[in-house]
C-alpha cells in the first residue's frame, strides 16, 4: 500500500523466522523500499528468539512477543523516520502503535477467529479511542471476519460480528484500501 510517501507492507507471517529471508529479498527487490513493515504472528508458537526478528535498517516495535499465549506482532519503520512506539489504554492486548514523523500514527491489530464477544468488544472500543484520539492514523491487521465482502462492506446476514465490526468502522469514518 503507497500512501503520501509512504510504502506499507503488511502480512501475516505466521512464523516470520521461516520467512525472514524471503522477506529481506522482497524489500531488496522493491522500487522502492517500505518505509512501514507491520506483521501479525511472527513469532513460532513455541519459541522465538526477539532479536532474530530484527531487520536491517529498521526500526522494530514489537507487542506480545515474550507472551507464551500470544504470537505477537510487530512493526518496522526505516530508521530514515522519526518514530516512537505509543502506548494506548485497552483491554484488546493484540495491537501495537507506532507515531511516525510526528504526524502518522500506525496501528497493527490481531483478532482471533475464535474471538469471544468479550474480545470483539474491546476490538471496537479501542477503533472508536484511536478514531477520536487521533487525526491521521492507519490500521492494519488480521480481523479474521472473513466473510465480510470488503467492496460492499457488508457480510452475508448482515449480522452478528462481521456487520457489528464494519459498522464501527463505518460510524468512525474508515475507509478500507485492500
Amino acid at each position: 500500500m503507497y500512501t503520501e510517501g509512504v510504502l506499507i507492507l503488511y502480512t501475516n507471517a505466521d512464523t516470520l523466522t521461516n520467512k525472514l529471508n524471503e522477506l529481506n529479498t522482497l524489500i531488496k527487490s522493491l522500487q522502492h523500499k517500505p518505509s512501514i513493515i507491520a506483521e501479525v504472528k511472527p513469532k513460532h508458537k513455541w519459541h522465538s528468539n526477539i532479536n532474530e526478528l530484527q531487520i536491517e535498517g529498521y526500526c522494530m516495535f514489537c507487542n506480545n512477543l515474550d507472551n507464551v499465549n500470544s504470537r505477537g506482532d510487530i512493526i518496522y519503520v526505516d530508521k530514515s523516520l522519526h518514530s516512537s512506539e505509543i502506548s494506548i489504554e485497552t483491554k484488546f492486548s493484540e495491537n501495537n502503535f507506532v507515531k511516525i514523523n510526528s504526524d502518522l500514527v500506525i496501528g497493527n491489530i490481531y483478532r482471533s477467529p475464535g474471538s469471544s464477544e468479550e474480545n470483539d468488544t474491546e476490538l471496537y472500543d479501542l477503533i472508536q479511542l484511536i478514531s477520536k484520539k487521533f487525526a491521521n492514523f492507519m490500521l492494519v491487521g488480521d480481523v479474521n471476519f472473513n466473510d465480510i465482502d470488503w467492496n460492499k462492506w457488508s457480510s452475508p446476514n448482515n449480522s452478528g460480528p462481521s456487520s457489528q465490526f464494519t459498522d464501527v468502522l463505518r460510524d468512525n469514518f474508515f475507509t478500507s484500501a485492500h
